[in-house]
């Protein structure tokens, strides 16, 4: 596939753009011209094309003109002996480009990995401040006491433990739940968009496709877009939770600026940095979900043993991926001087040390499941092989492929980072069912 803009020709991957379903028209803010391009994706795609194509579009040059598309700089799409032309369209055509170009920016800025780790937050967080209090739910219920079962019987369980919930739990709480995501996603909106603003000469060597750095959206955006995320986000929990849920969503909004304002920008001492992460991602966030279900469906709070395990997890989660982070991004961190652990230990040994600190941390966990008294507080073969499959996947999969293709792999990097990601939203879904 070929794109002509201007005049110039630009050889764009195949894997982009193989599907059907989006146009983009945007006015590039690089260059002086107007670019049209056609582009076939999905929408789950949509923008990681937008971003590829955007990071990679060429300047125009002044005084030419692409072939068939007169002096409006127009861009040509050819596929498989095909020729897409986009011309100028009607007034409602351009509008709704303008607003699927705009969409996808947004999504972008937010991060959208990042948004799925926190979505899973408050999700699994829910159900497990509810599992871990069933027996005063199902009190509460209609159900009879032979609804509470032996903890081995993880089937016959969870059936009655599901109904008596059913029969308990206060639904008009769902839309307070749903306002609830929503504020949590809007505060993970609002620190990462203010690490894009502040980050934005580097982004534009480590990270080219994210909005801010690519030229989809300006400097005021990005501001707007965070003061109204905080906004909006501090006032929805003002209005629904208590006071002890706004002061953790405060402070946990607050770390997570203070990671790259300065004069503080603690991203530039790289133990802070793990630690501003893991504190945010790891305790802040899991506490906060499990005391406000707590407060919301009126149980009393406890420090299950589940919980406190499972915040240790996630903190150490939150640290290596706050250092592995950096692996891709080293390049251009040296080139603007920005210390990281990757920067000043090298590639190689720092990708090694998380491994190794991510697998041994898994395999710790699963051996806690040999200890006597774990039976009583976890369901110990869920527990054990959950986390001993994690660590296998892990080590063959995702260390085991950065080991085989190099980590001079730029590529291999990525995808390295990714899959702890990956990792990390299935300690999410192996947590319920501890």
């Amino acid at each position: 596939m070929f794109l002509a803009v201007s005049g110039r020709c630009l050889q764009v991957e195949r894997a982009g753009l193989k599907h059907v379903g989006l146009k983009l028209h945007r006015r590039a803010g690089f260059c002086g011209d107007q670019v049209r391009f056609a582009c076939r994706t999905t929408p789950k795609r949509s923008g990681d094309v937008l971003r590829r194509l955007y990071a990679s579009a060429p300047a125009s040059e002044s005084g030419n003109a692409s072939a068939g598309t007169g002096a409006s700089a127009g861009l040509s799409v050819a596929r498989e002996g095909h020729i897409d032309q986009v011309g100028d369209k009607n007034g409602s055509a351009q509008l709704w480009l303008s607003f699927e170009r705009r969409f996808a920016a947004l999504y972008a800025f937010t991060r959208p990995h990042t948004v799925r780790g926190t979505f899973l937050a408050a999700l699994t967080g829910c159900i497990r401040a509810i599992i871990d209090s069933r027996e005063q739910l199902l009190a509460r219920s209609k159900s009879s006491a032979g609804s509470l079962v032996p903890a081995g019987r993880l089937g016959s369980e969870f059936l009655g433990t599901l109904t008596g919930i059913l029969v308990s739990l206060d639904w008009t709480l769902v839309p307070k739940a749903l306002w609830g995501i929503f504020a949590l996603v809007l505060g993970n909106a609002f620190i990462v968009g203010i690490n894009q603003i502040y980050d934005r000469d580097v982004d534009r060597v480590n990270k080219p496709f994210l909005p801010l750095a690519a030229g989809m959206m300006t400097t005021k955006q990005a501001w707007m877009l965070c003061i109204a995320s905080i906004a909006l986000g501090v006032w929805i929990v003002y209005r629904h939770f208590s006071r002890t849920i706004l002061g953790l969503y405060l402070v946990g909004t607050t770390i997570g600026a203070l990671y790259s304002v300065p004069p503080f920008r603690w991203r530039n001492v790289p133990l802070l940095a793990a630690l501003t992460i893991a504190c945010v991602r790891g305790l802040l966030l899991n506490i906060g979900v499990y005391v406000a279900t707590k407060e919301a469906l009126r149980l009393n709070l406890s420090w299950t043993p589940a919980l406190r395990l499972f915040i240790m997890i996630m903190s150490v989660f939150a640290g290596v991926i706050a250092v592995t982070k950096d692996l891709p991004d080293v390049h251009g961190d040296r080139l603007h001087q920005v210390p990281t652990f990757a920067s000043r230990l090298g590639v190689a040994k720092v990708a090694r040390m998380a491994s190794a600190t991510l697998s041994s941390m898994l395999v710790g966990v699963a051996a806690i499941s040999l200890m006597p008294e774990a039976r009583f507080h976890f369901r110990v073969w869920v527990f054990g092989f959950g986390h001993l499959a994690l660590s296998w996947y892990f080590l063959t999969q995702v260390h085991g492929r950065l080991m085989r293709l190099g980590p001079e792999n730029l590529e291999a990097l990525r995808t390295y980072y990714k899959g702890i990601w990956n990792v990390f939203y299935l300690e999410f879904l192996l947590y319920i069912f501890i």
